[in-house]
């Protein structure tokens, strides 16, 4: 116990730096000289809880990140397949290139364009702040419809 003796949870005397005996009354210096041994861990308990903030504070931003990026690349295939079905509707001979130039203008890629019964189904990727993650990806379709399938 560093050379000082507690009873009833008070500091009573002990050695000094000395050697020599304390007052067995517990003088200020026979309370300061066993506290060193505890000097620096408020600093650590500090250090540990800023860290602890830093680690959440991360994932809070890695985890708001993917949903922002998950909304935007819904939005982009949601953009893209409404280009695609209307370049198809025009009668262009590549309505997926029109996909592919909206996903584009976004930061998105197109990694799936096709048409099937007039529709445009489209997929498309995009990446999060973390590139080590896979990209994200969300699919849109889109086309035209029809009056009888609107009165069923």
């Amino acid at each position: 116990m560093n050379g000082c003796a507690k009873l009833d949870g008070v500091e009573h005397g002990g050695a000094g730096p000395d050697g020599a005996e304390q007052d067995p009354g517990g003088s200020d210096h026979a309370v300061s000289t066993c506290m060193k041994s505890d000097a620096g861990s408020g600093t650590m308990l500090g250090v540990v809880l800023i860290m602890g903030v830093a680690v959440c504070l991360t994932a809070l931003t890695l985890v708001g990140n993917a949903l922002v990026v998950s909304a935007q690349a819904r939005s982009a295939a949601d953009m893209a397949a409404l280009a695609a079905a209307g370049a198809y509707q025009a009668g262009e001979n590549e309505p997926c290139r029109a996909a592919v130039d909206n996903a584009s203008k976004v930061d998105a890629t197109v990694v799936e364009c096709r048409i099937v019964d007039e529709d445009a189904l489209v997929s498309v990727s995009r990446r999060l702040l973390l590139t080590s993650l896979p990209p994200v990806e969300q699919r849109s379709r889109a086309g035209p419809e029809f009056c009888d399938e609107l009165r069923q």
